[in-house]
């Protein structure tokens, strides 16, 4: 089986983040900016999770989305922000296996992924996602700590630290909690 992807135009969302911490400070991405690309990502990947063909629904995963693998596109007057997703390495199929110890990218991986205790899967899909939107929210990774098997144990135990969100966030906090 094979994917075919559409052209997205434009930054992938660690890109655009890293230019507004630049230009804007630790702030980051102005809010109405992450509650868009918080909506058009979602549904995006609604649409994603929702694609079949004549035997049923297709099942498909991407199972590692993170800042690297959102692309944004530029938003055309009339029109909304685009957004895509990229990187299908670890993406699955109804009825293809996954690669044995896939959990996508730290700290944007479920906490049931990062302790092995299942694979990549729908769910765990609109969980990175909303850790990856948190990332544009904070202007930087939602989480502490530092090291690869630090990082590991943070995931595993809790996730990101959507606390962190500051009261300028405050929409997209409420989003983002409710997505868990």
């Amino acid at each position: 089986p094979y994917v075919i992807q559409s052209e997205v135009q434009g930054l992938c969302l660690r890109d655009l983040v890293e230019g507004y911490r630049a230009s804007r400070g630790p702030s980051g991405v102005p809010a109405s900016l992450v509650e868009r690309l918080a909506r058009v990502a979602f549904t995006t990947l609604a649409a994603l999770h929702e694609l079949h063909d004549e035997g049923g629904a297709l099942g498909l995963v991407h199972g590692d989305l993170g800042p690297d693998h959102l692309l944004v596109g530029p938003a055309r007057p009339g029109q909304a922000t685009r957004v895509g997703f990229v990187d299908f390495g670890q993406g699955r199929l109804r009825e293809v296996p996954g690669e044995a110890g896939e959990r996508g990218t730290l700290p944007f991986v479920a906490p049931e992924v990062a302790r092995g205790e299942q694979s990549p899967d729908q769910a765990a899909d609109v969980f990175a996602l909303a850790a990856t939107i948190a990332f544009a929210a904070l202007g930087r990774e939602p989480c502490v700590s530092e090291g690869a098997s630090v990082r590991l144990a943070e995931a595993a135990e809790r996730g990101p630290e959507l606390s962190r969100l500051g009261a300028s966030a405050g929409g997209s906090r409420r989003f983002l909690r409710g997505v868990r």
